[in-house]
């Protein structure tokens, strides 16, 4: 085809069709909400929001997620050349509760890299899990995938309660056993009731580490924790924090207690 080509979204629905049906595919659409980029996107079972944190970038991602949002699509974004501008993205999706499940700086070495033809993981392999848990993200939740709307409220907010989690105990994503042990130690004996007695808030501290050090270090919900946190009252109705789901009050006084 010519660059302009009026004929795109035809030669994108024949590529679908011949695409397999039977395992995974992958489909970069443009930017955009072009009639390509509908084409590119129709029938996916899941999209992925590639931004950058710039004015235009803050302009593209509220028409994409508008977009997705009209066809029933479940989505999470993806910053790149993070660090470059300000916080408006990052404000603008904690506004919509809208997941932020990677983000890749501004570096010249990315560039460089993709620039003559060469992978990120290929150059920078610290990467690698980086993408591989992404890759991993989408696919478990792809597996569990409802029918409805139902599992876009899921997958945002059991990955906004992992990033939760680990701003509860200090520690970066991906951190190993040995350094979740420590920093729940630390937490543990900073936030302990009996070291805090002049703190009404203290118990409920306390309950928000354990309840993040067993997410992280068990990686499965703690269900007794988390009805007893979901009985705290205080909490105003908040559709940033979809109160009527699993993780959705922990998330709230997350933010309460620890920023």
């Amino acid at each position: 085809m010519n660059i302009g080509d009026v004929r795109s979204p035809a030669l994108i629905k024949k590529v679908k069709d011949r695409a397999a049906n039977d395992g995974l595919v992958i489909i970069d659409a443009p930017p955009g909400t072009s009639c390509p980029v509908i084409e590119a996107i129709k029938g996916a079972d899941f999209c992925l929001l590639v931004t950058e944190p710039t004015p235009f970038g803050l302009n593209d991602l509220k028409l994409a997620v508008g977009m997705a949002r009209e066809l029933k699509l479940p989505f999470v974004v993806v910053i790149n050349r993070s660090g470059l501008g300000d916080k408006r993205v990052h404000q603008y999706c904690l506004h919509e509760s809208i997941q932020i499940i990677l983000e890749l700086p501004d570096d010249r070495q990315i560039a460089e890299a993709y620039s003559v033809g060469k992978m990120i993981v290929s150059v920078m392999p610290e990467y690698e899990n980086e993408f591989a848990s992404l890759y991993k993200s989408v696919l478990e939740n792809l597996e569990a995938k409802s029918d409805d709307w139902e599992f876009m409220e899921r997958i945002t907010c059991n990955l906004e309660a992992q990033k939760a989690a680990c701003k509860v105990l200090g520690v970066p994503k991906g951190a190993d056993m040995n350094s979740l042990k420590k920093a729940y130690r630390r937490a543990s004996l900073k936030y302990h009731p009996d070291h805090n007695q002049d703190d009404p808030d203290a118990n409920k501290k306390f309950a928000l580490v354990k309840c993040a050090y067993e997410l992280l270090a068990e990686d499965k919900p703690c269900p007794a924790l988390l009805e007893e946190i979901k009985s705290w009252s205080g909490v105003p109705e908040d559709d940033r924090y979809k109160l009527d789901s699993l993780w959705g009050h922990f998330l709230w006084w997350r933010e309460k207690f620890f920023g």
